[in-house]
């Protein structure tokens, strides 16, 4: 892995790139499966969070759409004892989440969020590796709102192809990668030991599953200049966001990082954190899977047929009883 990332930093033409990248990609297709199933899990998949923390800023006006709320149906609201396995009254302020139920969408959330950025860029401005980070996930976050961009008839999300080419870049690109081994270098035994976790999630040995130190190189990233105090201050400034939906999984995934900060240190972490974590490396891993497949589309600017079949219809026919119409006119003139 820290052969992965030091070719990233250093590499120098396009074939030592493409071949580096091949290669991510083929470490990814790996665990994907596995870092899926885990997040599926109930434990992986339900946690509570605050959505109402408060906002020290002058920016954050709530969002009206309704793509930016958390809805109802996601929010766990029975009541949950100490026995279960996730969302325990450990007296964590929030509501219970069922992550299953709500997906990182396009919710059409442009310029407060762009604010939110702008400032999250300022705050980590004097740490290289923690903006390489930052823009390694904000690329991810753009992947995922083209894979779901819009809901058809049936339920189903749409892809926007077009406009993840519009954003493709190549130091996003590789920001991108930079984030994915810096959180996958924590697992170690053969890159990506998840069957303990699953043995684990599986038998409810968490005793054993939270051996953290067993699971993760304390000593791989020991030199990365990235301390907690700037992704608390930015997980602070997460709560100026007006989209709920967006500030769920900006949280999540910033908490992901405060997590492998705190690995790095060797500071002890908690169950919320093991799930930020977890979760972040999967959105990551997502994110890479999605790029590949977008970019073997020939004709990307195809989608906007599948997205705006009602729109295209709709004026297909409006333009035909028009001229129907108007044809009608001039024969009875």
């Amino acid at each position: 892995m820290k052969i992965f990332f030091l070719f990233i930093v250093v590499f120098t033409n396009t074939k030592v790139y493409s071949s580096i990248k091949q290669k991510i990609i083929s470490f990814n297709s790996e665990i994907h499966g596995d870092l899926k199933i885990l997040c599926e899990s109930d434990f992986f998949s339900k946690i509570r969070i605050n959505l109402n923390g408060k906002c020290n800023y002058n920016f954050g006006k709530k969002c009206g759409l309704f793509s930016c709320n958390v809805p109802e149906q996601s929010k766990i609201n029975q009541k949950i004892n100490n026995n279960d396995l996730y969302c325990k009254n450990d007296g964590t302020e929030g509501v219970c989440i069922d992550l299953i139920k709500i997906k990182e969408i396009f919710t059409g959330y442009k310029k407060e969020s762009g604010e939110v950025w702008k400032k999250i860029y300022e705050l980590a401005c004097k740490n290289k590796d923690i903006m390489k980070i930052i823009s390694g996930i904000h690329y991810s976050v753009c992947i995922h709102m083209c894979k779901f961009y819009r809901i058809n008839r049936k339920g189903e999300y749409i892809a926007n192809t077009w406009m993840f080419h519009k954003k493709k870049n190549l130091n996003y690109e590789i920001n991108l990668y930079f984030a994915f081994l810096f959180i996958s270098s924590f697992f170690k035994a053969n890159n990506f030991n998840v069957e303990i976790l699953k043995s684990s999630l599986k038998n409810n040995e968490l005793k054993s599953f939270f051996r953290v130190s067993k699971l993760v190189d304390l000593h791989v990233w020991t030199n990365t200049n990235i301390n907690l105090s700037s992704i608390s201050e930015i997980l602070n400034l997460l709560n100026c966001l007006g989209c709920e939906r967006c500030k769920l999984w900006s949280k999540i995934q910033f908490g992901g990082v405060e997590t492998a900060i705190k690995l790095s240190n060797e500071i002890e972490i908690s169950e919320n954190d093991l799930i930020y974590f977890v979760n972040l490396l999967y959105k990551l891993s997502s994110s890479i899977k999605i790029s590949h497949e977008f970019e073997k589309i020939k004709f990307p600017f195809m989608c906007y047929f599948n997205i705006y079949t009602i729109e295209i219809f709709t004026i297909i026919i409006s333009l035909s009883l028009f001229y129907l119409l108007r044809d009608k006119n001039k024969c009875t003139e």
